[in-house]
């Protein structure tokens, strides 16, 4: 089950946010597109490895990262997001 990362775990948060900057231009992301209803909505993710942060951590179980970018564009409003989880 995912768990969000939120800014009450800084370490974790700051962790999470270093790997993907390192990562996010050269690694394949999964996309999403919705358009209906006057909104277009997009969605990109990553997932990367975070065994060796989870020890680092003393987290046992966890195994992964999981990033999520949003943007909604609604009657010429644009609304963007980014997410972390936890694997």
């Amino acid at each position: 089950m995912p768990r969000s990362l939120k800014a009450n775990k800084y370490s974790l948060l700051s962790d999470a946010r270093s790997c993907f900057r390192k990562l996010w231009p050269d690694n394949p992301a999964g996309r999403q597109q919705e358009v209906g209803h006057r909104r277009d909505k997009t969605r990109s993710g990553m997932v990367i490895s975070a065994k060796g942060l989870a020890e680092y951590q003393d987290l046992p179980g966890w195994m992964a990262f999981v990033l999520i970018e949003s943007r909604c564009e609604a009657d010429c409003v644009v609304q963007t997001g980014t997410r972390h989880f936890t694997l």
